[in-house]
């Protein structure tokens, strides 16, 4: 997420930012799956709504960079060795709207959230020999 924050001040650069960051994942993916590493994949966490302070440096454009990234990784089929865990679907309900207490600001989450995260994990980890 930090690395798509400059689309904020910098929209015009958001198809060269959004492939650096989607390479830089899939470089680290495929980097441990070729040496038989079982991989649990977090998509990156969106942004809440922006804090007054953080409006000045805002734009719609990470946001809309978070959503391909995820939707990149969130398409591709289920592996044994590559579990996926869809963030926004654990952190908002049925309509989209965040959990009570998951956020901290717009780029962080609370305790709470990360409790969240941590019971997606659980069945993954429970699941998995190799964990």
């Amino acid at each position: 997420m930090n690395d798509l924050t400059v689309l904020g001040v910098q929209p015009q650069r958001y198809k060269e930012i959004t492939g650096i960051c989607q390479d830089n994942i899939k470089f680290f993916v495929e980097s441990l799956l070729a040496r038989q590493i079982e991989v649990i994949l977090l998509t990156i966490i969106p942004p809440a709504q922006p804090e007054l302070a953080r409006r000045l440096v805002w734009n719609d454009k990470i946001s809309q960079s978070v959503e391909e990234i995820n939707q990149y990784w969130l398409n591709l089929p289920a592996t044994e060795r590559l579990h996926i865990i869809d963030t926004a679907k654990v952190l908002k309900d049925a309509q989209g709207r965040w959990h009570d207490n998951v956020n901290r600001d717009t780029l962080h989450l609370t305790p709470t959230g990360y409790n969240y995260l941590n019971q997606a994990l659980i069945p993954i980890l429970n699941r998995s020999p190799r964990f």
